[in-house]
């Protein structure tokens, strides 16, 4: 059986962050985020770089965890090999029942908001109101 291959570069994970923050969060909040700021696109736009900055180095720390580590499983290892099994079981479970879906929905819910508002006349009236 052939190994996989590791050919994630500091560039790779880089890119695959920012358009996780661009890809998720900027459809959801950025109403808030300026009226938070007082209308400043400015601070606007250094709550997201900071924001990003510090996803970037969460993702450095899985990065590293993930060269210490070089078997499956992923986060629930890491908080396995860290916590204990049963707080990995209910992480897990947890990622399974809340985590994820919530993400799911929230992102189903701005893209049907963001749909509506380029096609005239659909008034879905579901998502978060920012």
């Amino acid at each position: 059986m052939s190994e996989l291959k590791r050919t994630l570069s500091a560039k790779d994970v880089a890119v695959i962050t920012i358009g996780t923050i661009i890809g998720s969060g900027i459809f959801l909040t950025q109403g808030g985020v300026l009226r938070n700021s007082g209308g400043y696109v400015g601070v606007s736009l250094s709550v997201w770089a900071v924001g990003g900055f510090l996803t970037l180095l969460g993702a450095l720390s899985y990065a590293e965890l993930g060269c210490m580590r070089t078997g499956a499983g992923g986060l629930y290892a890491y908080i396995r090999d860290a916590f204990g099994p049963v707080t990995a079981f209910v992480y897990g479970w947890t990622l399974f029942a809340v985590i994820a879906s919530g993400s799911v929905a929230a992102l189903a819910a701005a893209a049907g908001d963001n749909m509506a508002a380029l096609v005239p006349g659909i008034s879905l009236g579901a998502g978060p109101k920012v």
